[in-house]
């Protein structure tokens, strides 16, 4: 969505906080499954769900991750977020 606006338009304060903590509480819950790992093993013992889903949480967190570059840097500058366009990018 961030992608449609107009290019090097700034992206609105509180949504940007949103967006932020919403990917806090990504963080949080790959946290939490990483502690109950243990409890997704089946009854034969194999843990291939447990694995899917800490790889499937790992993933989204690194994804945001440049979000939360971008976003940290913003709050250190003062200024409103702004992501970088594709124009000039290979």
């Amino acid at each position: 969505m961030f992608t449609k606006q107009a290019e090097g338009a700034p992206i609105e304060v509180l949504v940007a906080h949103c967006v932020a903590a919403l990917g806090f509480a990504r963080v949080v819950e790959m946290a939490f499954w990483l502690w109950s790992f243990h409890e997704l093993a089946d009854a034969s013992g194999s843990k291939l769900v447990g694995y899917f889903v800490l790889i499937v949480q790992f993933v989204h967190v690194a994804i945001m991750g440049d979000f939360f570059y971008f976003y940290v840097l913003s709050l250190k500058k003062g200024t409103p977020l702004q992501l970088p366009t594709a124009t000039g990018m290979v």
